[in-house]
């Protein structure tokens, strides 16, 4: 495939005799070309995003982290218990629940 500055001069040619298959055959090769540039403008850059993603990725990765103080605790004894508690009124509840069903609502289809 090549490219030439030639098919912009036909370009008048085709403006005149727009009805013609030669002007049509200027257009699709104008088309082609314009996707194959923009493919081309589309892969650069991704390709450019990818690399700056990439390295402040790596940039993240070797910035040096505070290791002066110890991490805090993930969890504190007092959140834990509340958390055992608000499971164990949950056990119940559904036990009750389970022993006492709600009343059955009859059905509005019939």
């Amino acid at each position: 495939m090549k490219f030439s500055a030639d098919i912009f001069g036909t370009f008048r040619e085709f403006i005149d005799g727009k009805s013609e298959p030669e002007g049509v055959r200027v257009i699709a090769l104008v088309y082609w070309r314009v996707l194959l540039c923009s493919a081309l403008v589309a892969l650069v850059a991704i390709f450019f995003y990818g690399t700056w993603d990439l390295i402040g990725v790596l940039n993240a990765i070797a910035a040096s982290t505070d290791t002066s103080a110890p991490p805090p605790a993930p969890f504190s004894r007092s959140a834990l218990e509340d958390t055992v508690r608000t499971f164990k009124i949950r056990q119940t509840n559904f036990l009750n629940f389970k022993s006492s069903p709600p009343a059955l609502i009859a059905d509005p289809n019939r």
